[in-house]
């Protein structure tokens, strides 16, 4: 026997094939001497409307027992599996997906069977009509998949079919008739507004409009009345069906999971047989016994490539499971077994390498003599692929975290890095490694370790950072460097130490720790090797391991060397700290006097200024003319602010010594304060203040706090535009453990480019005449409530008003 992949029939002198056209009962035998479950089903209910005689060969269960059980599928698949697969065959139905999944099912005699279902959705109109499916016995291969999750359970639903137009009931389950308290026969036939089933006739319509523009309409919530009266809230997935070439409705309530078996017992003629053949996902080839191609399916074609006529001609198998397919082949074609499954791979027509689950069966004829063999095959190449990659990425992070706990225990630099090249080498499948240490001066790269050179070369060789190499290169750019070909490589030129070793391939990253390199770590191989995403990932963990152990390794160094120069240091610099702290207390000391002088020593000349000024125009008054009136009233008001600018710059003064001690102080019992101690400016400017009670408590400093606020209510009442009322707001807010106090105006306002300068000493936006002040009071407001813990700030614009705040703690 030959494999039929492999070898073709003889063909006449004339070159035609024998003439072989399978009729209805070659049909029929296939489909009943498969080694595989081959069934049709309604996609609502899933009720069996056909199967093949191997349904009882592989469960047990007569045939007539699963067609007639309505439920038969859903009850006798495990009931670990059964919500979630019935759920899923369900949502893919629905959308008219074909689909192909395993679970298990119960055999009559209590064996536990895994079933691979690849399912076929056959659909008219965008709508399921139809499925048909393939059930291939997979418990072996499942023996070895047993620690996967096992899916949860879920609950049923509710499902009711009805005419589209007027609503009459064509279909319930069990979960509608416990729902809507009726019973089938009350149901059946009659509509749903008789019934009065929906309270809201409105949502009725509303939903179809919805089904009637997208076909497909999920969680609609409404409300059901039952046949007590009880109004109960049901969420409803509905689609359109067509019955009898009518359109229906069917409606999922709460659970999906569940539908409502509908009744179908049609049997298909031998087209429907021949659409399971052709319409299958699956690829599906027929071979006589001696190896010779009939025929294939469209999906056997595009897995392979291949048309019909070329395969029969072509042998797509992989050279190195030719024997292996021949011989299995044989014993099915001789009957010393039904069929086979096993994996192998086909050589694509774009000379691609895949990989199949092929299952093979024997079709046998009245007298048991094999007539045919039937080949499926499935394509699992990124399966197959995906788990070869797990184990490499599982290899790959087996070695990290293994290096990662040489490089926490270690304090020989050397021996981690020889570690971490054979590891490198070994994981990536690289026949050479270099760890290349950057020298002081950060212009030459120096080999420190590696595995594969020539001995004599680790510690000798050294290649300058830049476009020399590709371990230069790649300290160069501070960024991973692959080499698929280095005799083709145009970034950079090849060094005489790959050359002398016949690389061909390889990939380079730089080792950095806290933003600074230290080397570069390379892995090599003298044949063409396509290092993947995965390897660059693997190789710069390792990196990155390096980069850790060389930069702790060198801070303990540094440590070590610091210590006791640091201790020196303390030492001297403690006694500067006490001959400083010495001076400091003197210099507060003369400070202080300073600040007392200028108080009595300034102002007692003011004093006098006023009062014989004062004294010059109520004694002279009418002996001087208006121009030496004006000249007197100048000499007191200059007397006056030169008072206040004294008075704010011993204030200012005093806020930078004294000693601030800061507790709980209610923001209420401040600015009550302040609006007393400032109720005659305010009364004299008709001014309105706001205060926006209750306030919080802050952490302060009572006299400061005080200072702080009625500055910055004076501020509010006097910088406003002649004839307009100063209206004034103070308010709080909080955030997190801090409560920000706002003092907000309908004033001038401050362009953007001042708000910061208004805060300084003596800067003053405005002339004295205009807005009398000592141009002090802003500076004082930031020192006082940066003394307290806290920050100041202003949100302004010119001529709309200003809003200043500042920050403190929450008490």
């Amino acid at each position: 026997m030959r494999d039929p992949m492999q070898e073709r029939t003889m063909h006449g002198k004339d070159g035609a094939a024998p003439a072989c056209s399978p009729t209805w009962t070659d049909y029929t035998d296939l489909l009943d001497s498969l080694n595989a479950i081959v069934w049709e089903g309604d996609p609502h209910t899933f009720q069996f409307t056909f199967v093949s005689r191997a349904a009882e060969r592989l469960l047990g269960y007569p045939v007539d027992q699963w067609l007639k059980e309505p439920t038969f599928w859903c009850d006798h698949i495990h009931p670990d599996d059964r919500d979630w697969a019935v759920s899923f065959c369900a949502n893919a139905t629905m959308e008219g997906r074909d689909h192909v999944f395993e679970y298990r099912m119960l055999a009559a005699d209590g064996r536990v069977v895994w079933l691979r279902d690849v399912v076929s959705v056959v659909t008219e109109n965008g709508r399921p009509v139809k499925l048909r499916g393939i059930m291939v016995d997979i418990t072996e291969e499942k023996l070895a998949q047993e620690r996967f999750t096992r899916a949860f359970r879920n609950a049923p639903t509710a499902t009711i079919i009805t005419t589209f137009e007027e609503g009459r009931i064509v279909e319930v389950n069990d979960r509608f008739e416990r729902l809507s308290e009726f019973t089938r026969d009350e149901l059946i036939g009659r509509t749903v507004i008789e019934l009065g089933l929906w309270v809201n006739l409105d949502d009725r319509a509303r939903l179809l409009a919805q089904v009637s523009q997208h076909g497909l309409v999920r969680n609609f919530e409404t409300l059901l009345r039952t046949k007590s009266g009880k109004v109960c809230v049901v969420s409803a997935s509905v689609t359109t069906i067509e019955l009898e070439g009518k359109p229906c409705l069917l409606a999922n309530l709460l659970d999906i999971t569940e539908r409502k078996q509908m009744e179908q017992a049609l049997r298909e003629s031998e087209e429907a047989f021949r659409m399971l053949f052709e319409a299958n996902p699956l690829g599906i080839g027929l071979y006589r016994p001696d190896g010779t191609f009939l025929r294939c399916n469209a999906a056997l074609q595009k897995l392979l490539g291949y048309s019909a006529e070329e395969l029969k001609t072509v042998d797509p198998t992989h050279p190195d499971d030719r024997a292996e397919g021949a011989q299995l082949f044989r014993e099915v074609a001789e009957g010393r077994r039904d069929g086979y499954c096993r994996q192998k791979r086909y050589i694509r027509k774009d000379g691609r390498v895949i990989w199949a689950n092929l299952t093979a069966a024997a079709v046998h004829d009245a007298k048991g003599d094999v007539r045919y063999i039937v080949l499926i095959a499935e394509d699992v190449t990124d399966r197959k692929h995906a788990e070869e990659a797990l184990q490499k990425r599982l290899r790959q992070q087996a070695a990290v975290a293994e290096l990662g706990q040489w490089a926490l225990a270690t304090t020989d630099l050397d021996a981690l890095l020889q570690k971490a090249s054979e590891l490198a080498a070994q994981v990536l499948d690289a026949e050479f490694c270099e760890v290349m240490e950057l020298t002081p001066d950060g212009t030459t790269l120096r080999l420190r370790a590696g595995v594969g050179w020539r001995e004599g070369t680790v510690g000798t060789v050294t290649v300058p950072v830049g476009t020399g190499s590709p371990a230069g290169y790649t300290a160069l750019l501070r960024e991973p460097v692959i080499v698929a070909d280095m005799n083709q490589e145009k970034r950079f030129h090849v060094p005489p130490l790959l050359r002398a070793h016949g690389v061909v391939s390889g990939v380079t990253v730089p080792i950095h720790a806290k933003e600074q390199l230290l080397g570069v770590l390379g892995v090599y191989s003298a044949r063409r090797q396509p290092f993947t995403r995965d390897d660059i990932y693997c190789l710069q963990a390792i990196a990155h391991v390096l980069g850790a152990a060389i930069y702790r390794l060198r801070i303990e160094d540094a440590l070590r060397r610091a210590r006791d120069e640091l201790e020196e240091r303390v030492r001297e610099r403690t006694a500067a700290l006490e001959r400083t702290n010495l001076r400091l207390r003197e210099i507060n000391a003369e400070l202080a006097s300073f600040a007392r002088t200028v108080a009595h020593d300034l102002r007692a000349p003011l004093r006098a200024m006023q009062g014989f000024a004062a004294a010059l125009m109520e004694d002279y008054a009418d002996r001087l003319d208006s121009v030496g009136r004006e000249y007197a009233q100048r000499i007191v008001a200059a007397a006056q602010r030169m008072d206040r600018l004294i008075q704010d710059l011993l204030t200012y003064s005093q806020l930078s010594r004294a000693e601030i001690l800061l507790q709980p102080v209610p923001l209420d019992t401040v600015v009550d304060e302040v609006i007393q101690q400032l109720r005659e400016t305010l009364r004299e400017r008709n001014a309105q203040v706001q205060v926006d009670h209750p306030l919080p408590t802050v952490l302060g400093h009572p006299t400061t706090l005080l200072q702080v606020l009625a500055n910055l209510v004076h501020n509010a009442v006097k910088f406003v535009a002649d004839g307009v009322t100063p209206q004034v707001r103070v308010r709080a807010e909080e955030h997190g453990n801090w409560v920000r106090v706002w003092v907000e105006d309908n004033g001038i306002g401050i362009a953007p480019e001042h708000q910061e300068r208004i805060f300084g000493v003596f800067e003053r936006l405005h002339s004295a005449d205009a807005y009398p002040g000592t141009g002090i009071g802003l500076a004082i407001v930031r020192k006082g409530v940066e003394r307290m813990g806290g920050r100041v700030g202003v949100v302004s614009q010119v001529n709309k008003g200003s809003r200043f705040w500042f920050e403190l703690r929450k008490a």
